[in-house]
C-alpha cells in the first residue's frame, strides 16, 4: 500500500480529509462514488483493492446507458477511510471544493482482478444504492485514461440520467446543503501564556468574560452553539432575532456572549443571572471572526482578511464587532487590566482558522503572583475545615485575604504550621472571627489587581513559599541574600534544589561536575570548582579523571552540600564515571549574537531539530537560563568523544551551508557578529554544559528548564523562567522529557 502521492498533495493541518496514516488497511471490496465540485464538477469513482481505494475522476459521471462510454482518468490511490468523507476541502488546497458521498456499496470481481489490472480490463458487478449490475473499466493507450462502461443487463437504462439523483447517500444533503451547512465547526482555542507577544504580526482583542458561541446562519434559520456543542438558541432570543435580520445568505460567525456593566466591562456573574431565567441585563454578542459567508469557506484566509470582511457586515445592536489593536501587545494588556478586563487574546494576523488549541492564538490574563506573609486566618464556615481565609501582609502593610485555591490537603497541612500569637503583626481593618499567627510563613498568591488601598482583587492561593530546605539538611546562613535585585536567599536556593532534585539528579548523577561557586552571592566573586576539596561530606562523591579527583553527586544530600559551600550553578560532563570516554548525550548550544532576538533562537532550534530528525535522532529542548537554548540528544554509549565531536561539528556546518550568512560554528566573537553561534564544542571530552533545572548565577536567578517542544515559541521569554517562577511550564516539560532517559539512539552518518 502506497499513499505517498496522496499525502504529498495535501496539507492535513488545513484539510479535514483523512490522512490515511492511522487507518488500517482492509481487504474488502468496497466501492464509493463521490461527487466533487472542485475547479470543475466531476465524480470520483473508487474501488477498494490492495488496502487502498483505486480512484478515477469521471468528468461527466457514470451512465446507465451501455452505449455511452465515460472517460475515467486514473488518479492517485486514496486511503480506505476516505470512502466515508463528505464535506468541504478548503479553497487553495488540492481539490478545494465540496465533496458529497454520492453512492456506496460493494463490488464483486467477475474476472481475475490481477489479470484484469495487467491487461487493463476490469470487469465487475456493483452492489450500490444507485449503481448496480455489471460494469467495465478499460484502459486506453494514452494512460492514465480509462473508459467506464455499463454492461447490458437488467440494471441498464439508456433513458435515465442517474446523475440527476443528486442527494448524498450518507446524509441526504444536496451539494448546496453541504457547502452552506458545514459540519459543526469546533472553535479555535487559545493557549494560555504569561506575556502578551509584541510585534506587528500580532493583533490584540479584549478577552470577554462570557460564553463562547458559534452562530450558524442559513436558509432562514439561526443556531447558537456553545463551545461544548450545545444549542443555546433559546437562551438568547434577542440575539437570534437580530442575527436573523442580518442580510446574508449564509454565514458562520465566532464570538462571545456577554452582559456589560455601566462601564462597558463584561461580567460573567451578570451573564449567569440572565441565563437563569431572571433576564436581568441585556446580552450582547461580540463577534471576532467570520468562518463562512454566502457559500465561501473563509477559514484559510489570513485572520486580518476575515476580520475586514466581518467588519463590513451591517451589524446592529446587540451584535458588536470585536475590534483589535495591531502590535503593542504588552501596552494593550496593561490598559486592558487597568480597565478591569479579564485579559486579552493575541492572534497572528496571517493565521488561518483551525479547530483546535493553537499557539497562533494566545490568551493573557490580568493576573500576577507575588509572595505575601501570612499574619492570620479566619474561622471556616459551612462544611469547610481548618480555616476560611489566610490574612496577608506585604512590606509591613495589610494586603487582604485569600480563601480560594485550597484543597482539603493544603488546608490541613497549612493549618498545622500555624503558631498563634495575641495580636496582628501589622495594622488591619476589623476582621470578624480572626486569629493571628507568627509571621513565619509565606504564601505565593495570584491576583488580578490591587485596589487603591493595596488590597488584592481576585486572589488565589498557589502554595506556601519555602524559604529554606528541610530541617534534615545542614544549612548555615539560610537568610543570607544571594541576589540583591530580588532578595532571594541562600535558603530559597537550597529549598528550590530540594524541590527539583528528583528531576535534576537523572541529568547529573555519577558524572564529573563543575560547580560555579559564589560564596558572597551574585555581588561578589564567582569561580568554577571541579576538584574535590577537604571538608566535603560523603554525600559528595569523587570521580577520577586522569588521576585528578573531580566532584560528583547522585543524591539530594550531595546537591545541597554543594549549595552549602556556595555553589549556584551545576555543569555536568556528557559522560558517566563508569565509561568516561563514551558520551551518552549530544548538546547543541544556540547562542545568538547581540541584536538577534529570541525569535531567531526559536527558528534555529526548529532547524536543528529537523536536521536531527533527518539523521534519525530525536531531540529535546531546554532553556539555558540566558538568551539561548540547548537542544539535547540522548545516545547509546557506543562512540568515543572525538567521533561524537566531529559528528556534531559536521551537523552544525551542514546548517551553516544551508542557511548562508545566518549561522556560524566559529567561536571567535569577531566571526559571530550578527549570527547565531551553533556551539557544538559542548560535545568534546572534558566540556560541560549547564544542567537541566540548574539555577544560573545571574540577576533574578533564572533556571535552565526542560521544555515541551510545543512551548518553544516566539512568545516565550526564557529570562522570566526563574527560581521563583518556573511552575507554569515545568510540568509539560517534565512529561516531554520522560522519554529522554528511555531512548536508545545511535549515530547515523548520512544526511538526507
Amino acid at each position: 500500500m502506497s499513499l505517498q502521492e496522496y499525502q504529498k498533495k495535501r496539507d492535513f493541518r488545513k484539510t479535514k480529509e483523512p490522512s490515511g496514516r492511522a487507518a488500517r488497511a482492509s481487504q474488502g471490496h468496497r466501492f464509493v462514488v463521490q461527487k466533487h465540485d472542485a475547479s470543475r464538477l466531476h465524480y470520483d469513482f473508487r474501488l477498494e483493492e490492495d488496502g487502498v481505494l483505486k480512484s478515477w475522476a469521471v468528468p461527466k459521471g457514470p451512465s446507465l446507458d451501455p452505449g455511452t462510454k465515460r472517460l475515467a482518468v486514473q488518479v492517485e490511490d486514496h486511503p480506505i477511510d476516505y470512502g466515508g468523507f463528505e464535506g468541504t476541502i478548503p479553497k487553495g488546497e488540492y481539490g478545494g471544493g465540496t465533496v458529497m458521498l454520492w453512492d456506496e456499496g460493494s463490488w464483486e470481481p467477475l474476472d481475475d482482478p490481477a489479470q484484469g489490472w495487467k491487461k487493463g480490463h476490469l470487469h465487475f458487478r456493483l452492489h450500490g444504492e444507485k449503481l448496480k449490475g455489471g460494469w467495465s473499466l478499460i484502459r486506453l493507450k494514452d494512460a492514465p485514461n480509462w473508459l467506464l462502461i455499463k454492461d447490458k443487463d437488467d440494471f441498464a437504462e439508456a433513458e435515465l440520467d442517474i446523475t440527476e439523483q443528486n442527494l448524498s447517500v450518507k446524509t441526504g444533503r444536496s451539494m448546496q446543503d453541504i457547502a452552506y451547512h458545514l459540519e459543526e465547526v469546533k472553535p479555535q482555542l487559545a493557549t494560555l501564556v504569561k506575556q502578551a507577544p509584541g510585534g506587528q504580526k500580532w493583533l490584540h482583542e479584549i478577552k470577554y468574560d462570557g460564553y463562547r458561541i458559534i452562530a450558524y446562519l442559513g436558509q432562514g434559520e439561526v443556531r447558537l452553539v456553545t463551545r461544548g456543542g450545545l444549542d443555546w438558541s433559546d437562551k438568547f432570543p434577542s440575539l437570534v432575532r437580530t442575527l436573523g435580520r442580518l442580510e446574508v445568505e449564509s454565514a458562520i460567525l465566532d464570538g462571545e456572549v456577554v452582559v456589560l456593566d455601566e462601564h462597558g466591562v463584561s461580567h460573567f456573574q451578570k451573564l449567569q443571572t440572565y441565563i437563569s431565567n431572571k433576564r436581568q441585563g441585556n446580552p450582547s454578542l461580540f463577534l471576532f471572526d467570520l468562518l463562512y459567508l454566502n457559500g465561501q469557506d473563509l477559514r484559510d484566509l489570513p485572520l486580518i482578511q476575515r476580520k475586514e470582511t466581518l467588519k463590513k457586515l451591517p451589524l446592529a445592536d446587540p451584535l458588536q464587532y470585536s475590534d483589535h489593536i495591531l502590535g503593542q501587545g504588552p501596552q494593550v494588556l496593561e490598559q486592558a487590566c487597568r480597565l478591569g478586563c479579564e485579559g486579552i487574546i493575541s492572534k497572528e494576523v496571517d493565521s488561518p482558522y483551525v479547530s483546535r488549541r493553537t499557539r497562533s492564538w494566545v490568551k493573557v490574563k490580568c493576573q500576577q503572583s507575588q509572595v505575601f506573609t501570612i499574619i492570620g486566618y479566619t474561622e471556616p464556615r459551612g462544611g469547610r475545615g481548618y480555616f476560611g481565609s489566610l490574612i496577608l501582609a506585604q512590606d509591613g502593610k495589610y494586603a487582604g485575604k485569600v480563601g480560594t485555591g485550597f484543597t482539603q490537603k493544603t488546608l490541613k497541612s497549612t493549618f498545622e504550621l500555624f503558631q498563634e500569637q495575641d495580636k496582628p503583626e501589622v495594622s488591619t481593618p476589623r476582621l470578624a472571627k480572626s486569629h493571628w499567627i507568627k509571621p513565619e510563613l509565606q504564601a505565593r498568591v495570584g491576583f488580578s489587581e490591587r485596589t487603591d488601598e493595596g488590597i488584592l482583587r481576585h486572589p488565589v492561593f498557589f502554595g506556601l513559599e519555602k524559604t529554606r530546605p528541610s530541617a534534615k539538611f545542614r544549612l548555615t546562613n539560610a537568610d543570607r541574600v544571594i541576589d540583591p535585585a530580588t532578595g532571594i536567599t541562600k535558603g530559597q536556593l537550597a529549598a528550590y534544589y530540594e524541590s527539583v532534585a528528583d528531576r535534576m539528579l537523572p541529568y547529573i548523577a555519577d558524572r564529573p561536575l563543575s560547580g560555579l561557586r559564589c560564596p558572597d552571592g551574585l555581588g561578589g566573586k564567582c569561580f568554577y570548582q571541579k576538584h574535590r576539596m577537604q571538608g566535603l561530606p560523603r554525600a559528595v562523591h569523587s570521580v577520577m579523571v586522569d588521576g585528578e579527583e573531580y566532584v560528583s553527586v547522585n543524591s539530594v544530600e550531595g546537591v545541597l552540600a554543594l549549595v552549602q559551600m556556595g555553589v549556584i550553578e551545576f555543569h555536568p560532563w556528557g559522560s558517566r564515571q563508569d565509561d568516561l570516554g563514551r558520551p551518552d548525550r549530544l548538546v547543541f548550544d544556540l547562542d545568538p549574537d547581540l541584536g538577534l532576538g529570541w525569535p531567531k533562537v526559536v527558528e534555529a532550534a526548529e532547524r536543528v531539530r529537523k536536521l536531527l530528525i533527518e539523521v534519525g535522532l530525536q531531540s529535546f529542548a531546554k532553556t539555558t537560563g540566558g538568551k539561548g537554548l540547548h537542544v539535547v540528544v540522548p545516545l547509546e554509549r557506543r562512540c568515543e568523544w572525538d567521533e561524537v565531536k566531529e559528528y556534531s561539528r559536521h551537523l552544525m556546518e551542514e546548517l551553516v551551508q544551508r542557511h548562508k550568512g545566518e549561522y556560524t560554528t566559529n567561536p571567535l566573537k569577531v566571526k559571530r557578529k550578527g549570527k547565531m553561534f551553533l556551539d557544538y564544542l559542548r560535545n568534546g571530552e572534558g566540556a560541560t554544559s549547564v544542567a537541566a533545572y540548574a539555577v544560573r548565577a545571574r540577576k533574578g536567578c533564572p533556571v535552565s528548564l526542560p521544555l515541551d517542544w510545543e512551548d518553544v515559541t516566539t512568545d516565550l521569554d526564557p529570562t522570566r523562567i526563574t527560581l521563583q517562577d518556573f511552575h507554569g511550564l515545568e510540568e509539560r516539560g517534565r512529561r516531554a522529557w520522560q522519554e529522554f532517559y528511555r531512548l536508545h539512539q545511535r549515530l547515523r552518518h548520512e544526511i538526507s
